[in-house]
This record gives C-alpha cells, sequence and structure tokens, in this order.
C-alpha cells in the first residue's frame, strides 16, 4: 500500500469518527443538557424522543400519569439505555482512534524503514483535534448531568430504590469521566 492510499485511508477513517451518528450523539448530548437542569423536586418526562424537565407544580404528578404514562421506573430506565448509548459511543470514538493511531504509526515505520523522512509525507490531519474535542464536550456534558441528578435523587428522597439506582448512575459517569481524562491525559503526553 502505498502512502497516498495509507494517507487517503486515515482520512476516511477520521472521517467515519466524526460521522459516529452524528445526530445520535448530538441527541444524547442534549438530553444531558437537559438533565443538567433539573432542579429539586423536578421530575423528567420521558414522553419524547428529548427529555423533558416537568416542573414542580401543583399539576406535575397529574400531568405525568394522564397524559405521558411517566413514571420515575420509566424515568430510571430511560436515562441508563441514555448512558449506556453514550459510553457505548465513547467506546467506539475511542477504538476508531486507537486504529487510526496505529496506522499512523505504522505508516511512519514504513516510510522510516524505506529511507525517507516522515516529516515530508505523513501530514497530521486538520481534524485529528476533533475527537479529543468530542471526549471534552462529552465529559463537561457528563459532568453537568450529575448536579440535575443529584437534584432528581432529592425529588425522590423516600424512594431508597430509585436514590440507589441513581447513585449508581452517578457513579458510572464519574468512572467514564475518569477514564476519558485518563486517556486524554495519556494522549497529550504523546
Amino acid at each position: 500500500m502505498s502512502s497516498t492510499e495509507n494517507k487517503n485511508e486515515e482520512v476516511n477513517d477520521i472521517q467515519s469518527i466524526k460521522n459516529i451518528s452524528n445526530m445520535e450523539l448530538e441527541n444524547l448530548l442534549l438530553n444531558l443538557k437537559i438533565i443538567a437542569n433539573v432542579k429539586e423536586f423536578d421530575k423528567i418526562s420521558t414522553a419524547y424522543d428529548t427529555i423533558t424537565i416537568d416542573r414542580n407544580d401543583i399539576l406535575q404528578g397529574t400531568r405525568r400519569k394522564m397524559y405521558s404514562g411517566d413514571s420515575r421506573e420509566k424515568t430510571i430506565k430511560t436515562i441508563e439505555l441514555l448512558i449506556t448509548r453514550l459510553f457505548e459511543i465513547t467506546d467506539e470514538l475511542l477504538e476508531k482512534e486507537q486504529t487510526i493511531q496505529l496506522k499512523k504509526d505504522d505508516v511512519r515505520i514504513q516510510i522510516t524503514q524505506s529511507g525517507y523522512g516522515s516529516k515530508d509525507i505523513v501530514k497530521e490531519s486538520p481534524f485529528m483535534d476533533e475527537p479529543i474535542a468530542t471526549f471534552l464536550n462529552i465529559t463537561n456534558q457528563l459532568s453537568s448531568s450529575i448536579t440535575g441528578l443529584q437534584n432528581l435523587k432529592i425529588t425522590y428522597l423516600n424512594d431508597v430504590t430509585t436514590t440507589a439506582k441513581l447513585d449508581l448512575v452517578i457513579g458510572k459517569i464519574q468512572n467514564r469521566i475518569n477514564k476519558i481524562n485518563k486517556l486524554m491525559s495519556i494522549k497529550k503526553q504523546k
């Protein structure tokens, strides 16, 4: 495979990272932003593709049950599915980013062994910062969502099962944030 073919393949791989269901990722991040804005005693409505906040007022319970069929169990399930899918996407992004890095390293080794200067032939793609920016955006939204989830715990303070499930979700989010931050600091050191 020539260096031009390797370069084209690398750009195609980068484009596939960008296209990893951009709309789905944007929708997940939007839902995290909405969760981040949950106040104490607010509830989440999951009747639509996008999560909405059901503000604390006299009709809150009636609206949730009669019109949307919402329940705390449905809310928790929706949040868990959202987080699980976001984690799957971050895993896919990371896997593709590592594959690209391995291909770049392989190309550099091939060029060096053939006696050519890698600097002249292998150039950094202008898209290489995008995965890092995507990971930063994801970690920022995950961090922000923890506040809303903590407020949701206050809403369901008397329901041990719901608050325990929210604690588990918060723990998963914190672990993922730490994992992404650790991987990004390793990437920056290279």
